[in-house]
Formats: structure tokens, sequence, C-alpha cells
């Protein structure tokens, strides 16, 4: 499928924005016609700020729910003849109970001790590609929720839900909902590489998956009943031999092969089979270039041997696997040129693929690089060459 980025399409870029009172839950004033919700999106976005580590503030991972939820009661969503302007609705579930209202679904996956989860509602212009969102602590009493929104071209405007868990102790009092729609294909999304902002696009058709090789049948025969399914690669092995010092809980990766597969379709790729470890997207630098998938682990290098305790306590907050060092020349070396480089790698409990959770980690101002790799670890995702 071609992605269009005609400067006509490219107007229909929007930004609503609602705020929504976690006690709550739903802002019963919320329209089309509110002009006291429905504001600008000011923020520089070419500028990200470093965030803190731990806390409460800044950065807040969000977790997938790989599950395919039915939800129910959702209240109605205003819409008008174009479905551009209006402001979805945004429930904050809590606990058990609350989820009863809204789904007959069990979703073990929530731990409702911990997690929150975020619930929006909205009407999208056309098609969506694919969603993207962040959640920023900004103070004590308030979040901001952003939602972005990738359309293409295709003469529909569906009603849809996201939902995602967010930690109850970074929710504040109120969360403000920031949502926009922008044209599939844009260089939206990006990297770093040796201290430089590189753009790229995300294409959501071509995906690479990760599952244990004995589940190998399993996973393909769950995949080939999707119709949405064209092409699967043969297993592609995952080398663990350029590792060294494997970490407890890096057991997750080894013995492992993967799939390059096209997918037309909507919706999470975990939810074909839980057997799948990791399932991530492509991204290109432009639309002359091929999409490469991402791999499951992503590179950072300290500033000095002794910050991997830091490096081991933002690992555990967005849910990523320290797996362990490079290796130097062959071996481990302490003083060796790759030292203070380790591989982490992303499951479907992580909060969100290795380009997203390297950029968090390089953005706290705690690491010398962190940069997401292709997939097989055969060609580092560094800046384009020119």
């Amino acid at each position: 499928m071609k992605t269009i980025s005609s400067p006509l399409f490219m107007a229909l870029a929007i930004i609503t924005m609602a705020r929504c009172n976690v006690i709550d839950r739903v802002d019963p004033k919320m329209s089309a016609d509110t002009t006291t919700t429905i504001k600008q999106d000011t923020t520089d976005k070419d500028k990200p700020k470093p965030t803190p580590i731990v806390g409460d503030y800044g950065n807040v991972p969000l977790f997938d729910i790989h599950t395919r939820v039915v939800w129910k009661n959702i209240p109605p969503v205003p819409q008008t003849a174009y479905r551009m302007t209006e402001p979805g609705q945004l429930i904050i579930i809590r606990s058990a109970a609350e989820l009863a209202n809204y789904t007959d679904q069990a979703l073990p996956e929530v731990d409702f001790d911990k997690y929150a989860i975020l619930l929006y509602a909205g009407w999208a212009p056309y098609n969506i590609e694919f969603i993207t969102k962040s959640l920023t602590r900004n103070d004590a009493d308030r979040c901001t929720y952003k939602i972005n929104v990738h359309i293409g071209m295709l003469t529909v405007a569906p009603q849809w839900q996201l939902a995602v868990m967010a930690p109850k102790s970074s929710l504040g009092l109120s969360v403000d909902t920031k949502v926009e729609f922008l044209p599939a294909g844009l260089m939206t999304e990006y990297y770093w590489s040796s201290g430089e902002r590189i753009p790229v696009s995300r294409y959501p058709k071509k995906w690479y998956v990760v599952f244990k090789a004995a589940d190998a049948q399993e996973v393909k025969m769950r995949l080939m009943l999707s119709s949405s399914v064209t092409t699967i690669t043969d297993p592609l092995e995952c080398d663990f031999s350029y590792i060294a010092e494997c970490r407890p809980g890096s057991e997750i990766f080894k013995d492992c092969q993967g799939f390059i597969v096209d997918y037309w379709g909507m919706g999470d790729m975990y939810a074909f089979s839980d057997k799948i470890i990791y399932a991530g997207p492509s991204f290109r630098y432009d639309m002359s270039r091929p999409a490469f998938p991402l791999a499951h682990f992503f590179n950072v290098k300290l500033k000095n041997a002794a910050d991997e305790p830091l490096l081991q306590a933002l690992a555990d907050k967005y849910k990523v696997v320290m797996i362990g060092k490079w290796l130097s020349d062959g071996t481990p070396s302490a003083n060796g040129p790759f030292a203070l480089y380790y591989f982490l790698g992303c499951t479907r409990a992580s909060a969100g693929n290795p380009l997203e959770i390297a950029n968090a980690f390089y953005e706290t101002g705690l690491f010398a690089e962190a940069f997401p790799e292709i997939f097989g670890g055969i060609e580092l995702f560094y800046a384009p060459k020119k």
C-alpha cells in the first residue's frame, strides 16, 4: 500500500485537547462546541527535554493491553459531518469493579494494585494506520496524555478506542488529553545517533516477531490463519554469541527465532499468539528507501562503569530485560572499546518498542548513548549514509 502525503492531505492534521478529571472520569461538558477545552498544542516537538530516571515526574511509561477487548458503555462521542474536530472521551479505570462496567472480559494482565487503565474513545477522520502515545506528569496535580493518530486516505471514519496501563502513582489528580491526527508517512518519529536526532517514519505493514524456536510452527500457523498476513519469512536465528556476562532474565531470548511478517491488518500482533515474545514494526528514512524491521533489543553505553545500577533502575521502570554486555574484540574486557555497552531487550510486557525506549533512556541525560538496532544484530540503526 502506498502512503500519500500531499499538501492537501497534510492540511488534515488537527489537534484537539480535552481535560478530564480523574475522579469524574469523563467530563460531561465536553462537546464539539466547547471552547474552553479545545486548545492548540504549542509544545516544541523538536526539543525533547531530559526526564528523571525514577520518581513520579517526567515521562511515565505506558504499557499496552494485548488482549483484544470488546468495550461497552462508552459514553457517546460528539460527531460532526467531517468528524475531525471533536474531542473524545477519556475514562480512567482504577479497579476490577470499575472494569466490569466497561467490558465483560477479565484482564489478568492488569494489576490494579499498581496500574490504572486509560481508556480513550474518539472518531478518526480517516482509516487509522497506527497510534503512538505518551504520558508526562507535569506536577503533583496534572498529567498530559498525548495521542498521535496516524491516518491513511481511505474514506472511512471509524470510531476507535485506545486502552493502556499507567502506574497509579504517576497519574496525579487530573489528566489533560491532547489528540493529534497526522497523515501516515510523515517523519514524526526519531532516534538518537551520536547526539544527533535522526527522523524516521513508521511502516506498520512489516513486522518482526520473536518466539522460542520450539514454538515456531504454532506461531506460524496462527499468523497464516489471518487473511491480513501476506508473507512470512523462514525462521531467523536470534544469535547470542556476541553477548558477554548474560544477566538473570536474559534466558527469555535464548533459543529464539524470528519471522519478518507482512501484515496489512489493524490491531496488535501480540494478540495472534501468547507465544510471541516480541513484535516490532519497521521504520524508514524516507519514502524512497526500504523499511527496516526493528530488532527486539537496543544498546546503551554508560558514561561510567559505576552507572550500571542506574541502567538497571530504568530497565525495571520500563520493563525491559538487561541481556548482557557487548563482547570486546571477541572477549569480555573491562578496558576494551565496548566495555560500557549493554544490550537490553523488549518483550510484550515492555513500555514500548526498542526505538521508543532507547529514546527514553537517552533523553534522561544519564547515558552516553542509547540506540535501537536492525533485526538480527547485522546492521546498526545509525544515521543513513549521505
